[in-house]
């Protein structure tokens, strides 16, 4: 929430700037206070929370759906699919959550790894680089002619490739929400044998 709140009030302290290096900043800032938090508390899994968030934010804001002749669906579909994808992330990352105390193993062993360095390898690696990927990659919807006007100013409708694209995107969506239900099950299964035998099976997603 805290992050939330700073990309907001970057966003809304940056009104006379364009867009793209507008939603840039706020990003970027919402990534250096969700970095404080995991220098903080000790944790790169913090920022797990964060960075499914970011996406659907900048489709919504890069690739407009609506003009005053009604709906672009092709854009439609590529936000609702961003939405539910990262939606989806974030109710896996919410299920497995047990606390500030709880961290990746990847990131435990990478730290074991590198040693003195890990924050900087934490910092660049593990937030500046995701973030980047993900701002560029959501970029691309800024080439769409509409986004390049700033609003839906021609109606493009759903084409039968849309239409596959949109269905075949969203089984697979389906079948990641199964694959974390089911990961998530087997993960609180192990824990909880290993809690009722006094064992420590370790159980990764």
């Amino acid at each position: 929430l805290a992050a939330l709140a700073v990309a907001g009030a970057a966003w809304w302290a940056l009104a006379g700037w364009d867009t793209i290096p507008r939603t840039g900043a706020a990003d970027a800032a919402g990534m250096l206070t969700m970095f404080c938090f995991c220098f903080f508390f000790k944790n790169t899994s913090l920022f797990d929370a964060w960075w499914s968030l970011p996406p659907i934010a900048l489709v919504w804001t890069w690739c407009p759906v609506a003009s005053e002749g009604g709906l672009d669906w092709r854009a439609l579909c590529i936000c609702v699919l961003v939405t539910l994808y990262g939606v989806r992330l974030t109710l896996n990352w919410a299920w497995t959550w047990q606390g500030t105390g709880h961290e990746d193993w990847r990131y435990i062993e990478l730290q074991e790894k590198t040693g003195r360095a890990w924050w900087v390898v934490s910092f660049f690696g593990l937030h500046v680089y995701p973030t980047s990927i993900v701002f560029f990659a959501a970029a691309l919807f800024t080439h769409s002619e509409s986004a390049k006007k700033g609003r839906a100013i021609e109606i493009i409708s759903a084409s039968p490739s849309d239409k596959i694209f949109s269905a075949v995107s969203g089984i697979f969506i389906l079948f990641e929400v199964i694959k974390g239900i089911e990961i998530s099950s087997f993960i609180f299964l192990v824990t909880q044998v290993n809690a009722a035998l006094g064992t420590d099976v370790e159980a990764s997603g």
